[in-house]
């Protein structure tokens, strides 16, 4: 399950990472929030509910992954899953600034290529 868990956070990074740099080369439409995924279902995206729900309960009973504030999962641009967990959502801010650094640098790079 651990290993499920660092599949779906290496996906979602991806999907953020891809997005953003698609993002930064197409015109935003202006009428669309530049922060909101269009949603979708696992089922529209390919994505096995059963295993995602699997997963949510494993968050969600705190006991195996207790330290999991969040869990969104975007796949071809929609956001497919968006959970909030031990009292966390949307507004709660997290500092994050190492992480931070890891993934502006990791864009760089991808946009050097």
């Amino acid at each position: 399950m651990k290993k499920l868990i660092f599949i779906v956070m290496v996906i979602v990074v991806s999907a953020l990472i891809y997005s953003e740099i698609k993002s930064d080369s197409i015109e935003s439409d202006a009428d669309a929030s530049a922060d909101e995924f269009p949603i979708s279902t696992p089922e529209e995206q390919l994505l096995d509910p059963v295993k995602l729900d699997s997963l949510f309960q494993a968050i969600a009973l705190d006991e195996e992954y207790p330290d999991i504030h969040s869990l969104l999962i975007i796949r071809n641009d929609c956001l497919v899953l968006e959970e909030y967990f031990a009292g966390y959502d949307a507004d709660t801010r997290h500092m994050i600034q190492s992480v931070s650094k890891s993934f502006t640098s990791t864009k760089k790079m991808i946009l050097m290529k």
